[in-house]
């Protein structure tokens, strides 16, 4: 008996893959400032960044809303980045969000003076 593998590889409609699997972790690095290395663990559906107590990830930067963004992950275990209508926006590769869009692995995320690189779990 001969059996057939097959790989399949679901790409966000809204956004371009690369060539992962993806999975339902994820994780945001802080790649500036003196907490240089930083990981935050994106395990909620809903995961706010800014100044404020009742964000998961905590910036402490003065260019940053209280609420800045949020980062969503749905029921297929894809993640989306928001602005939360905050003072200076947000910006993911260079570009200023305007509306909610597709996270990909290793887009980087700058909250006012704070950078982040947003990395998903993979699997060959």
């Amino acid at each position: 008996m001969e059996i057939e593998e097959k790989t399949m590889i679901q790409e966000h409609p809204e956004g371009k893959g690369h060539g992962f699997k993806m999975k339902k972790k994820a994780i945001l690095v802080l790649v500036s400032s003196e907490n240089f290395g930083k990981s935050y663990n994106l395990d909620r559906v809903v995961n706010l960044l800014g100044r404020g107590r009742e964000c998961v990830v905590r910036v402490k930067d003065s260019e940053c809303s209280k609420v800045h963004c949020s980062i969503n992950r749905d029921e297929e275990g894809y993640f989306t980045i928001e602005d939360e209508k905050s003072t200076n926006g947000t910006l993911v590769n260079g570009k200023k969000l305007k509306k909610s869009r597709a996270l990909n692995f290793g887009d980087r995320i700058v909250v006012g003076h704070s950078i982040f690189r947003f990395l998903k779990e993979e699997a060959l």
